[in-house]
């Protein structure tokens, strides 16, 4: 019952349906909040390796985290099947330009392409790209499903929006030419190659095109889409991704005076008492079992480790409090929500000789690599 459901809620036979003649006619580093208005689908603005935020310094990285001993499992990599639905490859994505407001027609390959270059390094693995291209070609496929089952206005017909406070960012060709400079050629050919390699590919769980979250680096062990978003999903489920504490960007510390701290505090929990010494200000209650904290205590009152993140603008939920006689410093571990594909362990996987099916296979459990078919 609850598979019918989901199947009837969020594409309702689009994909068997999937109208490469309709869409021609019609004339394509990250959070994601789950609403509970379209469950069972949610949406997301991702936390990936080029926020802004993310190139921020990272002082006294990486020592004092235990690291786990037990290395990351990897399954065997899986040859992608030819699809026994009629999921079919659209030729033509409608995308709406957040910046000018116009609606694009772009080919699968010109949007996958974009979002790629928006969403991880150039520099990372060619097997790194090729996931983060697989992974980012699910979510749109996903994306233009449930508009084509409840188109949103606001869209102005376009399926997908380049908007990254809601779908994935994009960066068109004049802006990759912007950000890549002078190594422009050698870096569009490195990702347009991994793009056009995977093109066809896509990551489905019961023959639906997946939500495929994913966040810059893992405290380890990635989150489950349970404990961030309210929502059980069964691919988006706690993973190991040890790998990820020994890269120095898994560590950092955000220091904070006690007059910071304070004003911080009252602005955003305006019933607590900080009338007390600096270091009970803060305590920390429970976590989940990859290290997220679910909820702390401020003065006398309660509330989420995702608030006390939102308020300090941390990298993620999972970390830790030390307080000196006129400081406040939080130990964070990992940058982004920690749900789905940690895009650092992809590339250190990459590293290590892993393929890009065995990099999704890890982090979306229970998926399939399926291949659409060619609508022209």
């Amino acid at each position: 019952m609850k598979r019918k459901l989901w199947k009837v809620l969020i594409f309702c036979g689009a994909f068997i349906l999937l109208p490469a003649a309709s869409l021609m006619q019609q004339q394509v580093y990250g959070e994601a909040f789950f609403n509970p208005s379209s469950t069972p689908a949610f949406s997301f603005r991702f936390e990936g390796t080029n926020s802004p935020a993310f190139s921020k310094p990272s002082p006294e990285s990486g020592t004092s985290f235990v690291h786990p001993t037990d290395s990351a499992g990897q399954e065997a990599p899986k040859t992608p099947e030819a699809s026994t639905s009629s999921l079919t490859l659209p030729s033509v994505y409608k995308v709406l330009d957040k910046d000018s407001g116009k609606v694009l027609e772009l080919s699968p390959e010109e949007y996958i392409t974009g979002v790629v270059a928006a969403e991880m390094p150039a520099s990372f693995e060619p097997e790194a790209l090729k996931a983060q291209a697989v992974a980012a070609h699910s979510y749109a496929l996903r994306q233009i499903g449930l508009q084509l089952k409840n188109p949103d206005d606001s869209l102005k017909g376009a399926y997908l929006s380049t908007d990254p406070a809601h779908f994935q960012a994009y960066l068109s060709k004049k802006q990759r030419e912007k950000r890549f400079g002078a190594n422009f050629d050698t870096q569009e050919k490195k990702i347009a190659d991994a793009v056009n390699t995977v093109i066809s590919q896509i990551l489905v769980y019961e023959e639906e095109p997946i939500a495929a979250a994913f966040h810059s680096i893992s405290s380890g062990k990635t989150e489950s889409a349970q404990t961030v978003w309210g929502k059980e999903i069964p691919y988006l489920v706690p993973v190991d991704s040890s790998i990820d504490r020994n890269n120095d960007k898994c560590k950092t510390i955000s220091s904070f005076t006690e007059k910071e701290s304070r004003s911080i505090l009252e602005a955003n929990c305006k019933d607590t008492d900080l009338s007390g010494n600096i270091n009970g200000w803060i305590q920390i209650g429970s976590r989940s079992d990859s290290g997220t904290v679910l909820d702390a205590t401020v003065g006398s009152v309660k509330v989420s480790g995702r608030d006390i993140r939102t308020w300090f603008d941390l990298p993620s939920a999972n970390f830790s409090v030390e307080t000196t006689e006129d400081s406040l410093s939080f130990i964070t571990y990992g940058y982004g929500h920690g749900v789905g594909m940690s895009q650092y362990g992809a590339n250190d996987m990459a590293k290590e000789g892993k393929t890009y099916q065995e990099i999704l296979a890890h982090y979306y459990p229970g998926t399939q690599l399926k291949i659409l078919a060619d609508a022209s």
